[in-house]
């Protein structure tokens, strides 16, 4: 209990949230690429990322750490489609997530992101972890 007289603090919640959703696939200066839209959920910026990539789901297409993933739209033509996006996600704020995949995978194969996104850059900070099943 709080003695009479002393003030509450509330402290604002610290957490790192997102929407995502597969916007799809494209090539870029030869590469088969995929896109995701990434809509910040949560309190944090977000700064950082780790993914597998799956396609037909059980099979891994690409994985990997990204510092500066975030791009305005997709599909970005080539440079642009192949370099570093922005280094952070502000909260409430909407960016694309690109990979490249060994080849374009057919319409209707299942699909899923395993990703984790953070408030720091190197997937440090507060982070969260989510698991996304899509249809290609």
């Amino acid at each position: 209990p709080t003695p009479a007289g002393t003030p509450l603090v509330f402290l604002p919640l610290l957490i790192v949230d997102y929407d995502i959703d597969f916007s799809g696939q494209w090539t870029c200066n030869g590469t088969p690429m995929v896109a995701f839209w990434i809509k910040n959920t949560g309190t944090l910026a977000i700064e950082s990322l780790f993914f597998s990539l799956e396609g037909p789901t059980g099979t891994t297409l690409n994985f990997g750490a990204k510092d500066q993933p975030f791009h305005t739209l997709p599909p970005e033509p080539y440079p642009q489609c192949v370099q570093y996006g922005a280094s952070s996600l502000a909260s409430g704020a909407v960016g694309w997530i690109y990979t490249n995949i060994p080849s374009p995978l057919g319409v209707g194969v299942s699909g899923r992101l395993n990703i984790k996104m953070c408030s720091a850059d190197g997937t440090s900070g507060v982070c969260t972890e989510k698991v996304y099943d899509f249809t290609y």
